[in-house]
């Protein structure tokens, strides 16, 4: 089993541009994206946890492509990282484990992206 730990970085908080864009063109702007923690960057897509956006419960983790990604405001971004205090325990192949909202959860990395709810 192939295992990468974590090496510190600094982390932050996103959302999904397309996710948004589907809000507001299907739903009539009806609701909020998902807040997405970012657990890892790589060179042509981020690895992102999808957080509820009303608790902030991870319910979700893709690779996500780079271009679908959107900063959130530097302030919403600082109160979050205050408030959900997330940690990456460990990331492999499959699935990681992350400490987030004082609740240490185990996801599976899901690779369906462009067939997954969170588009639909």
């Amino acid at each position: 089993m192939e295992t990468t730990t974590h090496i510190q970085q600094t982390h932050s908080f996103c959302i999904n541009k397309r996710e948004k864009e589907i809000i507001h063109t299907k739903y009539d702007d009806w609701g909020y994206p998902d807040v997405c923690f970012i657990a890892e960057r790589y060179e042509k897509e981020y690895l992102l946890v999808y957080l509820d956006a009303y608790d902030y419960y991870a319910y979700y983790c893709y690779k996500t492509p780079i271009e679908d990604i959107m900063d959130i405001d530097q302030k919403e971004n600082e109160y979050l990282l205050k408030r959900l205090n997330p940690k990456v325990i460990n990331i492999n192949k499959r699935d990681m484990t992350l400490f987030i909202n004082n609740k240490t959860i185990k996801l599976r990395i899901r690779t369906d992206y462009e067939s997954s709810p969170i588009l639909s």
